[in-house]
């Protein structure tokens, strides 16, 4: 079967990037994938004959006389809800600054159609976990959230800390529903109950518990069943772990389960020192599914050798300053970009 021909042509790069990065990641054997920024080579493109299924354009670079090739589906990009443009019967316009979820999602409806397919990718789990406290892991978990989203994906936050207050960077009312711990407690979680136990703000998140987790005898590996309906049955593309510090066999057991792991530390003696405690317990040499990032309280550097190499994350702007906490800083922050990279 020849694969698709795919175009996607607008002067912004980094617009198309989401888009492109999500089209590769599940259709990637699947796709010829060509990018067209420069108007001008866009125009001598279609002076030669030319055969596309999938056209993607930005209503300033078309021109009438594109419509002369052999083009199946045509998607608008307009920077207005209502175009400017001629359009006909089958072309599909899309808003161009809604999210590049949204604009995948539309492009993947008719992608799937062409090639006779329902395939889903199946949900990939990122479990944040640092020995160290203070090293900026909830800060992370949820910078790995906002990031994911801004690229399209569908993402679900869980907070495994025995009090879950999300660092106060998300609503925390309602808590979750006595039906669903009991539901945790008895191994399995039924789809209707998880759904109204998820909340949303700019991703999706479980609601918190009222109480400490201890106080309910839950341990971490009782998430399990949420994860499993979660994934089985939600279409998630991601859940996003966020782990308390304590190191227990229920997590050893989600780390080897887990697709990647995100181990944040300070460089300082006392993160040396828990990693290299760490260490003892797991074998991290997989480097791509275990990710050590240097999270920087102040200034302080990396001092120890005895590191892996270490993404290097930022602070993020605003958030050490005193006053309500605001999770659009970490969504507009480009400081867990690197690290975002690795999961696609």
């Amino acid at each position: 079967m020849d694969k698709c021909r795919i175009t996607l042509a607008d002067s912004d790069l980094s617009y198309l990037a989401p888009i492109e990065l999500l089209l590769l990641r599940e259709y990637a054997n699947q796709i010829e994938l060509q990018i067209i920024t420069d108007k001008e080579y866009l125009r001598q493109f279609f002076a030669d004959p030319q055969h596309i299924d999938v056209l993607v354009i930005n209503e300033d670079l078309w021109q009438d006389e594109f419509r002369r090739q052999d083009i199946r589906q045509l998607f608008f990009l307009c920077e207005e809800e209502h175009p400017n443009i001629h359009t006909e019967e089958n072309d599909i316009v899309l808003y161009k600054y809604t999210s590049a979820r949204d604009v995948y999602a539309s492009i993947n409806i008719v992608l799937r159609r062409q090639l006779g397919t329902q395939t889903r990718l199946v949900t990939q789990s990122v479990m944040v976990y640092s020995p160290q406290g203070g090293s900026g892991k909830t800060t992370t978990a949820l910078g790995v959230c906002c990031g994911l989203t801004n690229l399209g994906s569908r993402v679900l936050f869980i907070s495994l800390e025995p009090l879950q207050t999300f660092s106060g960077l998300l609503p925390e009312t309602p808590s979750m529903s006595d039906a669903l711990i009991q539901q945790m407690i008895a191994g399995r979680v039924d789809t209707a109950t998880l759904q109204s136990n998820i909340l949303h703000n700019v991703f999706d998140y479980l609601a918190p518990m009222q109480y400490p987790l201890t106080s309910y005898g839950i341990g971490a590996g009782l998430y399990t069943a949420i994860l499993q309906t979660a994934s089985g049955q939600l279409g998630y593309d991601f859940i996003v772990l966020d782990c308390s510090s304590d190191f227990t066999a229920d997590k050893a057991a989600l780390m080897r389960s887990a697709t990647f792991v995100v181990l944040p530390f300070h460089g300082d003696r006392d993160g040396a020192c828990k990693f290299q405690k760490l260490r003892l317990c797991i074998n991290t040499s997989d480097t791509e599914k275990y990710i050590f990032v240097h999270t920087p309280s102040t200034s302080i550097p990396v001092t120890s050798e005895d590191f892996p190499p270490l993404l290097v994350i930022p602070p993020v702007a605003g958030l050490e300053q005193n006053g309500p906490a605001d999770l659009s800083k970490i969504q507009a922050s480009s400081a867990f970009t690197e690290l975002i990279y690795r999961f696609l």
